[in-house]
């Protein structure tokens, strides 16, 4: 079985179950960890770390927040069992694209691949961007 942990500094791993809840309709198994609740990062890894030494035979898809904080550096030794995966810098089209596809292909290659999806997905848009995006919008009606 394959399980889903979202964990993160503040509310916000409970802010995404919410955000995937109210897209897909249901938290497609997602479970939240967050900092605020637990106070110290290390009391989420002893949950996490009891439940996949309880539970061997499954696999563990964990999405933090932010690459180096607190709440990572805790869980990254977690990943000293083979089923655990540990991504972080997440956002919701990532979280969305591993869920919604993870019976497509092997785990490793959607984590990837949503990895790969949610950098082309990340851009900064200004007032001189959206002024030549729509330029170049009106040009192609004329």
């Amino acid at each position: 079985m394959r399980k889903y942990y979202i964990a993160s500094h503040g509310k916000l791993a409970s802010g995404m179950v919410s955000a995937v809840e109210m897209i897909t309709g249901s938290s497609k198994g997602l479970v939240s960890y967050d900092l605020s609740e637990y106070k110290l990062p290390d009391a989420i890894y002893d949950v996490m770390y009891k439940e996949i030494n309880e539970n061997p035979n499954d696999e563990y898809i964990i999405f933090t927040d932010l690459l180096g904080g607190s709440v990572h550096n805790s869980l990254l030794c977690l990943c000293n069992n083979k089923d655990v995966y540990l991504i972080s810098g997440m956002n919701l089209g990532m979280i969305l694209e591993v869920i919604l596809n993870d019976n497509c292909c092997d785990i490793s290659e959607l984590i990837d691949k949503s990895i790969q999806s949610s950098a082309k997905n990340t851009f900064m848009l200004n007032h001189e961007r959206v002024k030549g995006m729509s330029e170049g919008i009106k040009e192609g009606f004329e």
